[in-house]
C-alpha cells in the first residue's frame, strides 16, 4: 500500500510505469528528509535484501576515510599498495602493460580501462555473471582477476572521455582496503558504518551466512526466483552488502551529511563527471542524473539486483528504490532519478540579471545571486569574448554541462570561497543559457 499523503501523487506514476503484471514482486520505494522523517513509501520497507552495486557508495566512503587518514590519496597506484602479481596484466593496451599506473581516482571514475569481470563486453565466451545466474558458483579475487587478463584493457587509464563500468574497480578497492587497514570488508564494514550508525539490519554477506540467503527478499528474472549465495558472497566490496531500505538511507543520511568521512569530500563527488551508460555520468564513486528540463541533478548509485539510491541534493531528500528484478547497472538508478524528480518543482531558472525568476527565501542560489554587480558584469563580458571566438552553439552545450555541475557543488558547500567562485561561474553560466544563437 502507498503512503502518498505527505509528498502527492507522483511517485505512483514512477512506480505504476515500473510494475510488470508478469513480476511476482511489485517495486518498492522510501523517500526521506534530511532529518530522516518519511515522506513517502510503498511496501514493506523493514524487509532485508541485497543492496548489489549501491554496496559502491560503502566501499566508496571507506575509501575516502583511507584517505582522510592518510593512508591513501587519489593518486595512490595500485602498484603502490597490491602485489605485483595481484597488479600484472590488468590493463594491457596494445603491447603495453598500464596496470601499475591505475589510480585510486581512476578506480573510483570507471576510467581504469579494466575490464568488468562479470561481463567482459562483445566476446562470445559465457560471462562469468551468465554463468551463475544459471548455476550458482563462487569465486575468489585471484579467479576474477585471471579473467581479466584473457581480455585487452578497454583504454589507457585516465585516458577516456567516458567512465565504462566494471565491478573488477571495486574488487580491487576493497584488497586496496584490505591492504592499508588490515581489516577484510566485512569486518570493516562492521566496525566502521554498522557499529558507529547503529544499522542493526546492516551485513556483508559472506560463506558464513548462506543459511540467512532465504530470510532475503527474492530476487527475480521475469518469474523466475535467482538463488545466488555463493556469487553474492564472493562480490565483497564490489556488491555483498545486505540491508534495508530503511538502514540504507540511514547510511545515506550519514553519507551526505559528511559523518563517516571529511564534509570537504562532498562538493567533489559530482564533479568532472564522464558520460557513462544511457544519459546518465559517472562522478568521482558516484553516479550522477544530470539537471535537465527543469529537474535538479540526483546523485547516488544503483544495482544489478534492480535496487538503487538517490540523493537530491536541493532539497536533501533521500530515496530508496527496488524492483526485485535482475537488470542492468544503470536502469535502476534512471529509476529512483525519476521518482525523486517526481517530487520536486522545476528549478527555478535564472534571467539574465542574474535573479531568480519566481523568487524564494529559501533558495539560497537566488539569494546569492539577486542583484547585478560590475564584477558580475565583467565576468559576462569575458563569455561574451569567448563565446564569439567558440561560436554560440559551442558555448550553450559547453554552458549546460557546467550549470549541471555547479548546481550540484552549491546544494553541498558552505565554504564562502567556494561560493564565490560558483556565484560568478553560475552568472556568465546563465548569460550563455539565454544569449540568443541566430
Amino acid at each position: 500500500m502507498v503512503n502518498d499523503s505527505l509528498m502527492g501523487n507522483p511517485g505512483v506514476s514512477v512506480l505504476d510505469r515500473l510494475t510488470n503484471p508478469a513480476h511476482p514482486v511489485p517495486p518498492r520505494a522510501l523517500i526521506v528528509n534530511a532529518n530522516g522523517e518519511p515522506l513517502w513509501d510503498s511496501g514493506d520497507t523493514t524487509l532485508p535484501l541485497a543492496l548489489t552495486g549501491i554496496t559502491k557508495l560503502f566501499t566508496l566512503a571507506m575509501v575516502l576515510r583511507e584517505i582522510d587518514r592518510g593512508a591513501l590519496s587519489l593518486d595512490t597506484t595500485l602498484g603502490e599498495v597490491l602485489p605485483a602479481d595481484t597488479v600484472r596484466g590488468l590493463c594491457v593496451v596494445g603491447t603495453d602493460d598500464h596496470s601499475f599506473s591505475i589510480t585510486i581516482e581512476n578506480l573510483l571514475r570507471h576510467q581504469s580501462g579494466i575490464v568488468d569481470y562479470m561481463r567482459p563486453g562483445r566476446h562470445s565466451q559465457r560471462s562469468l555473471e551468465q554463468q551463475f545466474l544459471e548455476h550458482d558458483r563462487a569465486w575468489t579475487l585471484d579467479q576474477a582477476l585471471e579473467i581479466v587478463r584473457h581480455y585487452p584493457g578497454i583504454h589507457v587509464p585516465g585516458q577516456s572521455s567516458r567512465a565504462h563500468l566494471s565491478s573488477t574497480n571495486h574488487l580491487l578497492l576493497g584488497a586496496v582496503l584490505q591492504e592499508t587497514t588490515g581489516m577484510n570488508f566485512e569486518q570493516l564494514i562492521q566496525l566502521r558504518v554498522v557499529g558507529s550508525l547503529g544499522l542493526s539490519n546492516t551485513y556483508v554477506f559472506s560463506s558464513e551466512h548462506f543459511d540467512k540467503y532465504f530470510t532475503l527478499s527474492p530476487i527475480h528474472s521475469g518469474s523466475r526466483v535467482i538463488r545466488i549465495p555463493q556469487a553474492l558472497a564472493s562480490s565483497c566490496a564490489d556488491g555483498a552488502i545486505i540491508s534495508t531500505p530503511q538502514d540504507t538511507l540511514t547510511f545515506s543520511r550519514a553519507f551526505w551529511n559528511g559523518e563517516i568521512f571529511r564534509d570537504s569530500w562532498l562538493p567533489q563527488l559530482g564533479l568532472g563527471h564522464a558520460k557513462c551508460e544511457k544519459s546518465l555520468r559517472m562522478g568521482l564513486g558516484m553516479m550522477v542524473a544530470p539537471a535537465r528540463r527543469g529537474k535538479p541533478p540526483i546523485v547516488g548509485y544503483s544495482g544489478i539486483a534492480g535496487c538503487a539510491v538517490g540523493v537530491d541534493v536541493d532539497k536533501g531528500h533521500h530515496a530508496f528504490l527496488t524492483t526485485f528484478q535482475w537488470s542492468s547497472p544503470t536502469s535502476s538508478f534512471v529509476a529512483v532519478a525519476s521518482l525523486l524528480q517526481a517530487h520536486v518543482p522545476k528549478f527555478r531558472a535564472l534571467n539574465r540579471r542574474g535573479r531568480s525568476s519566481a523568487q524564494d527565501p529559501g533558495n539560497r542560489l537566488g539569494a546569492v545571486l539577486t542583484g547585478e554587480s560590475f564584477a558580475v558584469k565583467k565576468v559576462a563580458q569575458a563569455t561574451r569574448s569567448s563565446t564569439r571566438i567558440n561560436g554560440p552553439h559551442f558555448a550553450k552545450t559547453l554552458a549546460r554541462e557546467l550549470f549541471s555541475q555547479l548546481r550540484l557543488v552549491w546544494a553541498l558547500t558552505t565554504r564562502q570561497s567556494l561560493i564565490n567562485d560558483i556565484w560568478g561561474e553560475l552568472t556568465c553560466t546563465q548569460f550563455l543559457l539565454h544569449r540568443p544563437t541566430g
